[in-house]
């Protein structure tokens, strides 16, 4: 028993070590704890964000790459809606978004308040998100 919690144990920390490290833009940790059997779609304990949502908030491109080569969830989404994509439009990371929309993220997500990506790149003003979305097609 005391085995199983201590395996336990450290894969949650081992989990959390990938998402630590795809937030702060750290590849070194990324890639130790993908190679140490990270779930690459953990989520942090704090937020329940997966890695590809922090590494996307943040802009951390190659870190995204990574995660996605890995099998990371494109369109995985938090309680409340926000996906990696929504964080992009509200971050205003025009090359993460053009990255997640390349490997196919759904472009309707809402997030909070039920604001759509649009809606939330619009409020943050951020309008070469808004412009790229409606060279895409997307208005509201």
């Amino acid at each position: 028993m005391i085995n199983a919690l201590a395996a336990c144990s450290n894969n949650v920390d081992i989990d959390q070590e990938l998402v630590q490290g795809a937030q702060k833009g750290d590849m070194k940790r990324v890639e130790h704890a993908l190679e140490n059997g990270a779930n690459v779609n953990a989520r942090d304990l704090n937020h329940h964000s997966t890695a590809l949502m922090w590494a996307s908030h943040e802009g951390h491109l190659e870190i995204m790459r990574v995660l996605m080569q890995h099998g990371a969830k494109i369109d995985a989404k938090r309680d409340n809606g926000e996906s990696a994509l929504w964080f992009t439009a509200q971050q205003g990371r025009l090359q993460a978004m053009k990255l997640l929309v390349e490997k196919g993220a759904d472009l309707t997500v809402v997030g909070k308040d039920g604001q759509s990506v649009y809606a939330t790149a619009a409020l943050h003003g951020h309008t070469e998100i808004t412009d790229y979305l409606k060279s895409l097609g997307i208005t509201e």
